[in-house]
């Protein structure tokens, strides 16, 4: 009887495991890489790109490009990076860094904006219990007088949090469980000011979800359940 059940357990296991494998891979397939974007403009044209490395090959973090905002729009000829460097076993740091791509094309003084929407791929089994917890902004400026704020929505548009870097410097702030974040983004140049770059860091941690936990405790169970017969059945 225990072998049979634990016999269907693994098929089904198995069945689901070939199925969220080949649905992640379909989803790869669709969105392209954030790393064969040379320019903000090509982000743009593609609609959304996913952080494959080669590493990750698959990614697990997609960034879509919603608008250049209503002030002046960060131009499209820009350097986009993407990466996805994982620290440990349970948490990956994920940025976005614009940047221009020579000297001769940093911008002044002005208003720049860009709004994006970042989003964990839910299809991807090792990530399905990943939430972002906290996320960081940057900017590399030859002078000071400058602000680089993003404000954060959930998947429902409700405002979470913001970050404001001032002057280059780097800001944090600590993030609820969400699986989409909204970004929009806008930088401030004062006079004299000269932007070559920002830079958006977002850090997922995995943690256990609440099925799979349970589903570990009846498992625990059935296995005292069954040590205990075997004793008594000696």
């Amino acid at each position: 009887m225990f072998k049979s059940l634990a016999a269907i357990a693994f098929r089904v296991v198995l069945v689901f495991g070939v199925l969220a494998i080949g649905a992640s891979a379909g989803w790869a397939t669709i969105i392209a890489p954030c790393n064969g974007f040379a320019t903000v403009g090509a982000w743009a044209a593609a609609g959304s790109c996913i952080d494959s490395t080669t590493a990750d090959p698959t990614g697990d973090k997609i960034y879509t490009f919603n608008s250049n905002g209503t002030g002046t729009a960060i131009p499209g000829t820009w350097l986009f990076n993407v990466s996805d460097v994982s620290v440990g076993p349970t948490t990956s740091l994920h940025s976005i860094t614009i940047s221009a791509p020579t000297a001769g094309e940093v911008v002044g003084p002005g208003t720049y904006t860009i709004d994006y929407t970042i989003s964990i791929n839910p299809l991807l089994p090792d990530y399905t219990s990943n939430f972002i917890d906290a996320a960081q902004v940057s900017a590399n400026v030859a002078n000071g007088n400058s602000t680089d704020t993003k404000n954060l929505f959930d998947s429902g548009g409700t405002a979470i949090g913001t970050v404001t870097s001032v002057n280059g410097a780097t800001a944090s702030i600590g993030l609820p469980d969400e699986h989409a974040v909204g970004v929009d983004e806008t930088i401030v140049l004062g006079s004299g000011a000269v932007l070559y770059s920002f830079t958006d860091v977002f850090t997922e941690q995995t943690v256990p979800e609440p099925a799979s936990m349970a589903l570990m405790g009846v498992g625990l169970l059935g296995l005292g359940s069954l040590l205990r017969r075997k004793r008594f059945a000696k």
